[in-house]
């Protein structure tokens, strides 16, 4: 009633009939705005949910469609929360009909899924600066719970402010957190730290690299299995991401090197190793 009752006076002036009945969202966004700042509820401007409602760009393209599922779940996520306080706001207060809320209490369970790392990084940086952009003059506070498995969301926390949760004996008990913060806190240490992972290396990379280290104690015949398979795992070092990981394994490779190959063997080992770097080089050079 309230988009038939407004239409003459407000969204004939909006809306564009020359192009495809569009509203220019900069003038809607300015136009809800003023009015209120002039005290009429957001609830009595907007339109109501019969129609069918489109973001579209510059050159008639459907935003919303091009998105993608992480942008979505962050437009919703604070839409809906902006849109739930706007509704508690706008509520008047009826005797045994309508109770209004001043304090509201949002619980976001894993809100991270779907995001992108950067997006989770600024996630609530967003959601707080959306909160102060919105007027709620009736809502006199608000606490917001957050049950999250994201570093990127615990390093805008306090650990004043935290509780950490881990399984012992399928019970959830509480546990310290080691380091002095988690607000601002390094994201790899958070990791590490507030998360309890047993190793900061996927388990399977760490299951090749713990085979090539162990090699000695499970191969009788060492020197034959060593040289059937010395390229695999010069390969496998010359893959592994972390500088001093890739060092250590290159010092105990050229130990094994000493240990199992002559002099004959080194000089055939050499011009496999010069073969195998080379054909290295040139796929870093053609990619």
């Amino acid at each position: 009633m309230n988009f038939i009752k407004n239409y003459d006076t407000i969204w004939r002036h909006l809306i564009d009939e020359t192009n495809e009945n569009l509203v220019p969202i900069f003038d809607l966004s300015n136009f809800l705005i003023e009015k209120t700042e002039e005290g009429i509820p957001l609830l009595e401007l907007l339109p109501p949910p019969i129609f069918q409602t489109k973001i579209m760009s510059g050159k008639s393209i459907d935003i919303l469609d091009t998105i993608s599922s992480g942008e979505m779940q962050l437009i919703t996520s604070i839409s809906s929360i902006l849109y739930h306080l706007s509704n508690l706001n706008s509520v008047e207060e009826e005797k045994g009909i309508l109770v209004k809320y001043n304090y509201a209490n949002i619980i976001l369970d894993e809100i991270e899924l779907y995001f992108h790392p950067e997006y989770q990084r600024n996630y609530i940086h967003r959601l707080l600066k959306d909160l102060k952009s919105f007027k709620f003059p009736e809502i006199h506070g608000i606490n917001i719970l957050i049950i999250s498995h994201s570093p990127f969301i615990l390093s805008d926390i306090p650990k004043q402010n935290t509780l950490f949760l881990e399984v012992d004996n399928n019970f959830s008990v509480s546990k310290e957190y080691p380091s002095d913060n988690t607000f601002g806190e390094n994201i790899h240490e958070i990791l590490s730290n507030g998360f309890f992972l047993e190793e900061t290396m996927g388990a399977f990379a760490k299951s090749k690299v713990t085979e090539f280290l162990e090699f000695e104690k499970y191969n009788e015949d060492n020197k034959t299995q060593y040289k059937e398979r010395r390229e695999e795992f010069a390969n496998l070092i010359d893959l592994i991401g972390e500088n001093v990981i890739r060092q250590i394994l290159k010092n105990h490779l050229e130990d094994l090197d000493n240990k199992y190959f002559d002099k004959k063997d080194d000089l055939e080992q050499i011009s496999k190793e010069i073969t195998r770097l080379e054909i290295l080089k040139k796929k870093i050079e053609d990619a």
